[in-house]
């Protein structure tokens, strides 16, 4: 079994694959599925979030790394344990991503290892999930984000790669930062579904996108409080409870849809 803690977040699945199957691999392996699905779901807050924005406000330029380990770790240190670490790493960075391809501020580096010329990273490239790179401050294509017929995986444009990326408008970002409400883990595990049925059928008049939503938001809680292994297995564990007729099964891959959906 290879030390994890000298593996990078790429190495993970291969390392696990090529191990033996034995109790304590497979403990590892349900740890590691885990916190894949930690890092899909929406961003947690770390309970030390303000704090790092004081003392990131007084900083002239916030790196992208910088930018990242606020949002992941607050003041508080990484954890010591990688796959954890690259988790909320990897969670916070597609947030980040996400607010910037909604225009919330800008992001900008040099496309490519020789450019020289800093730029604004257009909205265009954040229609695909980036992650950090090898280098410094480097964003790049999340391959694992996109489907295999989804051609940004083979776009010349999306396999390009952005280096010395920063925040191009600190008080925006920080103001972003501020203005979110807290989803930290703790408080989505201890949240209660409490939606009003009037919502929901604003929301669709029936349809299985509005009457879902409840049991989305519940797999929500599990992924992010690190009950399951994976969407499906969320999936799997609120399927009883959705509407329509169909079997169990064809349910809990409704449910896994609509949750890999609702967060791309």
């Amino acid at each position: 079994m290879p030390d994890r803690s000298k593996l990078g977040p790429d190495d993970f699945a291969a390392a696990f694959e090529s191990a033996p199957e034995d109790p304590r691999t497979l403990a590892a392996r349900e740890e590691l599925e885990r916190w894949q699905a930690f890092a899909a779901a929406p961003w947690a807050k770390p309970e030390t979030l303000m704090d790092a924005i004081r003392q990131a406000s007084e900083r002239r330029t916030i790196w992208l790394l910088e930018a990242i380990d606020i949002m992941a770790f607050g003041t508080g240190e990484p954890p010591q344990a990688a796959v954890e670490a690259a988790a909320r790493r990897l969670q916070a960075c597609r947030a980040l991503c996400r607010a910037a391809a909604d225009g919330t501020f800008t992001l900008i580096g040099m496309l490519g290892e020789r450019s020289e010329r800093v730029e604004a990273i257009a909205l265009a490239y954040f229609d695909a999930d980036y992650r950090i790179g090898r280098g410094s401050n480097v964003l790049e294509l999340d391959a694992s984000s996109v489907p295999p017929q989804d051609d940004a995986k083979f776009d010349r444009m999306h396999l390009a790669r952005w280096f010395d990326v920063r925040v191009g408008d600190k008080e925006a970002f920080l103001a972003w930062l501020t203005g979110r409400p807290t989803q930290s883990a703790d408080i989505l595990e201890q949240a209660t579904v409490s939606k009003d049925h009037a919502l929901r059928s604003r929301k669709g008049q029936g349809s299985f996108a509005a009457m879902d939503e409840d049991l989305l938001e519940e797999m929500e809680r599990l992924i992010v409080g690190l009950k399951v292994a994976s969407v499906q297995a969320a999936a799997d564990s609120v399927a009883d409870r959705a509407y329509g007729g169909g079997a169990r099964e064809s349910k809990a891959r409704r449910l896994a849809r609509a949750y890999r959906k609702r967060e791309r």
